[in-house]
């Protein structure tokens, strides 16, 4: 049987369930082995370009990353706020209503 978990508007869902999430990409690729201050991150390469994201949850973990992508002479090409999903949103109620139901 279905449950309603959440009643509010579109907007309202996406704001609740906001989080400060970063994404930066850059020209090229990360050096071989891929340095100790990006373990823990998602690396995606595509099209000559580096992509970093999945930890980057802080305005301090972002400025600590840019310097060291500084620091390393990596060229940035753009750092973006990534907004939740109706997806991410979904997932994050039926997740949670699952831990209560059990």
């Amino acid at each position: 049987r279905g449950r309603i978990v959440a009643d509010h508007s579109m907007a309202d869902l996406l704001a609740i369930y906001r989080k400060e999430n970063y994404e930066i990409t850059l020209a090229g690729t990360l050096p071989e082995p891929v340095p100790a201050w990006a373990e823990g991150l998602a690396v995606t390469v595509e099209n000559d370009h580096t992509t970093l994201g999945g930890g980057i949850t802080d305005q301090g973990r972002l400025h600590d990353l840019l310097d060291h992508l500084r620091i390393d002479g990596l060229v940035l090409v753009a750092v973006r706020r990534v907004e939740p999903t109706l997806e991410d949103v979904f997932v994050e109620l039926t997740g949670s209503a699952q831990s209560e139901v059990s």
